[in-house]
């Protein structure tokens, strides 16, 4: 499914992003679609699966007045923004072994697949935006590019499920999350948001969800080829109807509905998506 660049760019320019960020618009045309050049191509993570979770948090930002409100900063926005369109940068290489059992501290860093994923499509991206004809932003003071550099990179490895699912009590605490004026509070807000675009493609209607399963279960038997293989989990029951049923129910309650139930304590119109799962 196509989805033109012509539509993120309006929707920035309706948060009022193009302006307020100097964003240079055929820079970031041509940043765009290199950036869906170089997305993985597999049948659940690709560039429609970026694109949904960009509109997902759009849609977020721009429903509940995040930038009008202070809640987010113009450059904080367009960073999570970009951050749902960059995460999937495809990665060739594989995860070894030695990873998991040298307990080497850098070794640590790439012991979850999505993390060293995040961690090269963080130095993919800013590399590409390095060069003349894709920086959007060539007016940027050092500074302020420094900034977006660093909250762009904060977004996309906040997009990590193994980094969210090892600390998901924290996020039980909607009074901290509310109060984004603190550190902790911001940065729990934001994991929230770029979390729940990511797995947002769960908590749509019944016939969304369900082909969300059909194409995760395509993804896994790919992801079995030894070109592609970046896993260490075998699951040989996944050909069962029931197995696979049973696996996306699991994930849909122990992750998906206790995140979006956190979602709608802090935007209560959200409070949808957690009834779509329920």
């Amino acid at each position: 499914m196509k989805t033109p660049s012509s539509g993120i760019v309006a929707a920035l320019h309706q948060l009022g992003l193009i302006d307020k960020c100097d964003i240079h618009v055929h820079c970031l045309i041509r940043f765009l679609l290199y950036q869906r050049r170089k997305q993985l191509q597999f049948p659940f993570r690709n560039w429609f699966h970026s694109f949904c979770s960009f509109q997902f948090l759009y849609s977020l930002i721009h429903n509940n007045n995040l930038i009008e409100s202070k809640s987010l900063s113009e450059i904080l926005a367009l960073s999570m923004l970009l951050a749902t369109l960059c995460n999937g940068c495809a990665y060739g290489g594989a995860t070894h072994r030695f990873q998991l059992e040298t307990g080497l501290v850098l070794a640590s860093v790439y012991t979850s697949p999505g993390k060293r994923n995040e961690i090269y499509a963080v130095m993919k991206s800013i590399e590409t935006m390095n060069y003349p004809d894709f920086n959007f932003m060539p007016n940027a003071s050092a500074s302020s590019f420094r900034e977006f550099v660093e909250l762009f990179d904060a977004m996309v490895l906040a997009t990590d499920l193994a980094d969210y699912t090892s600390n998901m009590e924290a996020f039980e605490n909607v009074d901290i999350i509310s109060k984004a004026s603190t550190n902790e509070g911001k940065s729990r807000f934001c994991q929230l948001l770029m979390v729940c675009s990511k797995i947002s493609d769960h908590a749509r209607q019944w016939e969304h969800a369900l082909e969300t399963g059909n194409r995760l279960y395509k993804e896994y038997h790919r992801s079995k080829q030894p070109t592609c293989s970046t896993r260490i989990l075998f699951v040989p029951e996944i050909d069962s109807l029931a197995m696979r049923a049973k696996l996306q129910s699991q994930f849909i309650t122990s992750i998906c509905i206790p995140t979006f139930r956190a979602l709608g304590k802090v935007f209560p119109d959200t409070e949808s998506y957690q009834l779509n799962m329920e």
